[in-house]
């Protein structure tokens, strides 16, 4: 179980980090305190932050990051495979890997007209080289319900990257992007 001190996040700030996913294995390792105190500590730096909430009326709140930089307009979401079987403390959200609720987010997010929808997955076999089935599968999930670009990590090392084109369900066909694990 991990936890991080306060100047990790003044330092992400301070090397020019604008926006984390908080959705990983490790989001409830030191509990309700811990999701509580990484948002409040993102929040006091002027951080953007998603994947975790402190409620239910947080969720709903920040549950799509929109951000416009350059005059790109953005669209983030973020996912976990697992929190590591520790059990998410009540009232507390951690966005896992399920496809209704991705599927529902990107409808929401492709309403809001973004020039891009980027799914951060925190996914992968930690040490392996190339991306397994399941990542794969959750990419061409994302994808088809209309994603752009998909961010991968979790295996601790750097795995393959792919422009293709893609069509998604409603038809679209453009270039999608695919970075297996940063």
């Amino acid at each position: 179980q991990f936890g991080s001190p306060d100047e990790l996040v003044e330092a992400l700030k301070d090397i020019g980090f604008d926006i984390l996913t908080t959705s990983n294995n490790h989001s409830v390792d030191t509990g309700r305190k811990g999701i509580d105190h990484t948002i409040d500590m993102l929040d006091k730096n002027g951080i953007l932050h998603l994947g975790t909430y402190k409620s239910l009326e947080e969720f709903e709140k920040r549950r799509i990051l929109q951000v416009s930089k350059n005059g790109i307009n953005m669209v983030f979401l973020s996912y976990s495979y697992s929190t590591n079987g520790i059990a998410i403390p009540k009232e507390k959200i951690v966005n896992l890997i399920d496809k209704a609720r991705i599927s529902e987010d990107i409808q929401i997010a492709r309403k809001l007209k973004p020039d891009v929808v980027i799914v951060a997955y925190h996914f992968g076999t930690e040490y392996a080289r190339f991306p397994d089935k399941f990542q794969k599968e959750m990419v061409d999930f994302a994808f088809n319900e209309g994603a752009d670009i998909i961010l991968g990590g979790h295996p601790h090392v750097l795995q393959p990257y792919e422009i293709s084109w893609k069509e998604d369900k409603f038809g679209e066909r453009k270039q999608r992007m695919v970075i297996y694990s940063l």
